[in-house]
């Protein structure tokens, strides 16, 4: 979100919308992150800044987008 925020360049916030899905499809399972993703399989839970870091680009994708359902899936992070 970063790059759109700087630079508006509406193919950075495609890409961050496409990841952000990743993460919701794959690694975040409710209100647990996982830490690794590898050959269409999670293992370890994740640490603290997996949490924030990924409730932190929800949030800004809720900013974002104006989506409310981002903002819900960072605050259950959080």
């Amino acid at each position: 979100m970063r790059a759109w925020n700087a630079t508006g360049h509406e193919p950075a916030r495609a890409l961050a919308l496409r990841v952000a899905q990743f993460l919701v499809d794959k690694v975040v399972h409710g209100d647990r992150v996982d830490r690794v993703f590898h050959a269409g399989a999670t293992k370890l839970v994740g640490t603290l800044d997996d949490y924030a870091f990924t409730a932190a680009a929800f949030l800004d994708l809720a900013e974002a987008t104006g989506d409310a359902s981002w903002w819900q899936r960072g605050a259950a992070l959080l």
